[in-house]
């Protein structure tokens, strides 16, 4: 079982999944894009014994897919991101605040993070530890997925 501290964490992180996930998706949209675009040729094609479709329309309607799924994960990411920023915003702490930002939002490492505000590295972890602390005193924190918020 998850400690309190390690759900905390777990919860800000899925900011970043979610936005590394959408760029996976976003990719391969505009592969599908292109793809698409080489073989405008099979427009105007026949079909053989009419069974099978042409490779145009095959790409469609996996562009069509991609594109809803992409916007699924845009909505996630959106209410993602808002639960973070929720969470970030009640920690008392402008220091503490700022290290979340930096990881979570971010995605900088601890030397990163560190060197950005003009704290030792040490004295960053240590910022972090407090307001992780201080968020997992508030109450549980889940994957937003789950369809609960903190």
């Amino acid at each position: 079982m998850a400690t309190e501290e390690e759900q905390v964490k777990a919860f800000l992180r899925q900011y970043l999944e979610c936005e590394r996930e959408i760029e996976v998706r976003a990719e391969e949209l505009a592969r599908c894009r292109c793809l698409a675009v080489k073989t405008t040729g099979a427009i105007g094609g026949e079909r053989v014994q009419g069974s099978r479709k042409n490779r145009l329309e095959e790409t469609i309607e996996r562009i069509v897919e991609l594109e809803e799924a992409l916007l699924e994960q845009v909505e996630r990411l959106r209410g993602t991101k808002e639960a973070v920023d929720r969470a970030i915003a009640a920690v008392d702490s402008g220091e503490q605040r700022a290290v979340l930002q930096m990881r979570y939002l971010a995605g900088k490492n601890w030397e990163e993070t560190g060197d950005a505000l003009g704290y030792s590295l040490r004295h960053a972890a240590r910022l972090h530890n407090l307001a992780v602390k201080e968020l997992a005193g508030r109450g549980r924190f889940v994957k937003v997925g789950d369809g609960r918020h903190p």
